[in-house]
């Protein structure tokens, strides 16, 4: 016995026409081979489709949260800055502080015309952790006190975060119209952080600087008599 016929599929009869199993035989085995062969087909479509389903499902949600999430640093840049503009003391941190609100303002604009386009809806208040921090902000009363809290939460923190999130989209996100925004917004963010950098060292270097006092001699000048 053939390893055929041990399996219990029939061979196909000779030329003549005879053979271990008859023609209703074969055309059997061949129609059940086709639907054997149609049902690997449709499992392998079904199951390429159910993961290609989750990864756009996966894709979106991302995308989602990119723009509620630069929404929600947007929003913390610009009340925060609105606040430094007029209470801050150091005059590099106010004028750091109004371009962020111009500057951030622009952004909020375009990103709220691609959310709109995208059918998500941008947070329009802010979530707890946004007003945790402009609540902390708030109460630094000493205009030194906030200018260090400004310089180093919002013009260096938030602007670090804000900078990895745009790149991480800049170079992952899928729908091409966030991909442009984040790639396009990018240069601003790091130009930000690095003034903001600058402000931060400025204002750690000016207060390790020893206090001047009108009756403090300057090093070298002649002593009067």
């Amino acid at each position: 016995m053939s390893l055929l016929e041990m399996s219990g599929v029939g061979i196909a009869p000779d030329r003549a026409g005879h053979g271990p199993c008859s023609s209703t035989d074969i055309n059997i085995w061949r129609k059940t081979m086709k639907k054997i062969h149609l049902a690997a087909v449709c499992a392998a479509l079904l199951a390429a489709f159910s993961v290609n389903a989750v990864s756009a499902a996966e894709l979106a949600r991302k995308d989602k949260q990119f723009i509620e999430k630069a929404a929600e640093s947007g929003y913390l840049e610009i009340e925060a800055s609105r606040m430094a503009a007029t209470k801050a003391s150091h005059a590099d941190i106010k004028s750091f502080a109004q371009m962020m609100v111009t500057d951030h303002t622009a952004v909020d604009t375009e990103l709220k015309s691609l959310a709109s386009s995208k059918s998500v809806a941008v947070p329009t208040q802010p979530t707890r952790s946004v007003k945790s921090k402009l609540d902390s902000l708030a109460k630094r009363t000493d205009g030194a006190d906030f200018d260090k809290k400004y310089a180093d939460e919002i013009a260096v923190d938030a602007h670090k975060d804000a900078v990895k999130l745009f790149e991480s989209t800049a170079k992952d996100a899928k729908d091409p119209d966030i991909k442009a925004f984040a790639a396009k917004t990018l240069p601003s963010l790091k130009a930000h952080l690095e003034k903001g950098e600058a402000i931060k060292t400025a204002l750690k270097d000016a207060g390790k600087a020893p206090a001047r006092s009108s009756s403090t001699m300057p090093m070298g000048a002649p002593a009067t008599r």
